[in-house]
């Protein structure tokens, strides 16, 4: 490549295409030979070296350049090699419609950031992308985008592929018992798939810890019939009932079965194919285990409502996507929906505090929902309300899984 060429082509506001992600120029420094950049998809910002770049030799690898995004695609699909397409015969249907659902998202996206990445002026590609993914018919998070992206261009966007990589690692390999993969689940749902997040190493240790405190072991799915009885599950998981208390009842000792751990690298594998497949947790858990065991992990606040014992002792959050939409005053066009977030006391069932934004939930949308609640308030006596709304106090706990 010449120099006529790099300075042609490494000019602010080109497009780059490099190890399967798209970007856009944002300087290039002839002393240093640093190339500034900003990701096309996520807004995030890095920087490469020039020879970094040039050392890629093979044709597959190099790097594409062009002055508009929809060039930059057009190169993209005309040089790099286009992989032979994945058999769909052997495959679940349910694995292909969330393959479907993946190919919907990403091409939908991609299209309309062509459309508005030219008018963008005070939004950055993050809060555009935000705003993107709400006003999809079926809203999807940034975080679930992000994996969406990146099952998409590992598998090339081809639905076969795409489909099969969704399958757990363990696929084919030796099936857990159902005690045991009934145990590994209510982990999950239990400390896992909450807010804050644990990483898979601290769950891997919850559930040493656990399978030692309860002796190996755990209810038999196929014993217990209908379902595992969840107030048995509540007593083993609780450190503060001897195990002796539980095992002396005949009527729970024989619900009980011998379990073993299965390795770490199967548990970060199962891991790892739970989150690609967000949108079908409840599906999996409640065919597996019934709605019992769902409705006892998950709906936490009808939980919490018969334990609360006062007022701000449990305190959870709630979004909702408006049918409000907010449009340019000039050109009516692009609405924005907005997002609802409150505040719910599980004793009094009152609503403590809300925000009201643009933004899809996120942490800023529990803060201002924070203070909103923790404060009396009277801003909505000025919009003519007279009643009071004496809800307000600093929660004991708040819960925003």
């Amino acid at each position: 490549m010449s120099q006529t060429t790099l300075e042609g082509v490494l000019r602010p506001g080109w497009y780059l295409y490099w190890q399967s992600r798209r970007y856009q120029m944002v300087s290039f420094d002839t002393a240093s030979l640093v190339v500034e950049v900003e990701a096309v998809e996520t807004g995030e910002q890095s920087s490469f070296q020039l020879a970094h770049l040039l050392l890629e030799t093979s044709t597959d690898l190099a790097p594409l350049f062009a002055p508009t995004l929809a060039l930059l695609d057009e190169r993209i699909a005309r040089q790099r090699r286009t992989p032979a397409v994945a058999p769909v015969e052997d495959l679940p249907v349910n694995l292909l419609a969330c393959a479907d659902r993946i190919i919907q998202v990403i091409q939908q996206v991609d299209a309309g950031m062509r459309a508005v990445v030219p008018q963008i002026q005070d939004l950055s590609h993050t809060d555009v992308l935000r705003q993107m993914l709400a006003q999809l018919d079926d809203p999807v998070s940034l975080a679930t985008y992000y994996r969406y992206r990146v099952c998409y261009q590992q598998a090339s966007g081809d639905r076969g592929r795409i489909a099969a990589s969704l399958r757990r690692q363990s696929y084919n390999q030796t099936r857990l018992s159902t005690a045991q993969q009934h145990f590994i689940d209510t982990l999950i749902l239990r400390f896992y798939a909450r807010q804050p997040p644990i990483r898979p190493a601290t769950l891997y240790r919850l559930a040493v810890a656990t399978r030692q405190r309860t002796g190996g072991l755990w209810p038999d799915p196929e014993v217990c019939v209908p379902n595992v009885p969840q107030d048995l599950v509540m007593e083993l998981l609780n450190p503060d009932i001897p195990l002796t208390q539980i095992t002396e009842n005949p009527e729970k000792r024989r619900l009980l079965t011998a379990i073993s751990l299965p390795s770490r690298s199967w548990l970060y594998g199962y891991l790892r194919w739970f989150e690609q497949q967000p949108e079908q947790g409840r599906q999996v858990m409640t065919a597996r285990h019934g709605k019992a065991m769902w409705e006892q992990e998950q709906m936490v606040f009808d939980t919490f409502v018969n334990r609360a014992a006062f007022p701000l002792q449990y305190v959870f959050a709630d979004h909702w996507l408006l049918d409000v939409f907010v449009v340019d005053a000039a050109t009516r066009s692009h609405p924005v929906r907005l997002w609802l977030t409150v505040l719910l006391d599980a004793y009094s069932r009152c609503v403590l505090g809300l925000a009201l934004l643009y933004e899809a939930p996120c942490i800023e949308s529990i803060q201002q929902a924070l203070q909103h609640a923790i404060w009396p308030k009277t801003t909505h006596q000025a919009l003519g309300l007279t009643q009071i709304w004496p809800c307000y106090g600093i929660p004991a706990a708040v819960v925003t899984g």
